[in-house]
């Protein structure tokens, strides 16, 4: 359960997540494999909060969760010269 900010790196995190809420599910999302890990954000604190973001109305930002496909440290990834790297990102989210 989320209660305050959050800013997490997942690793290793496959394509396919559930957001559950006291067990009750609430939404499924299926990531694009281009990316090894997941971030987990939501705009709790900082410059992205309540009236600061223009997005959101005073208490919007309490239900917001974002969802990131990375390419963290740990997950090295080398190129040689020449080399390259394309990501793509999808993401489906259904209830």
């Amino acid at each position: 359960k989320i209660k305050g900010y959050v800013d997490r790196i997942y690793l290793n995190t496959g394509t396919n997540f559930e957001f559950k809420q006291e067990n009750q599910s609430l939404y499924k999302v299926n990531i694009s494999p281009s990316f090894a890990d997941t971030t987990v954000y939501n705009p709790w604190t900082g410059d992205k909060q309540g009236p600061k973001f223009p997005d959101f109305d005073d208490e919007g930002y309490k239900y917001t969760i974002c969802l990131e496909p990375t390419l963290s440290a740990r997950s090295k990834m080398t190129l040689n010269g020449g080399e390259e790297f394309t990501g793509t990102q999808t993401i489906q989210c259904t209830e």
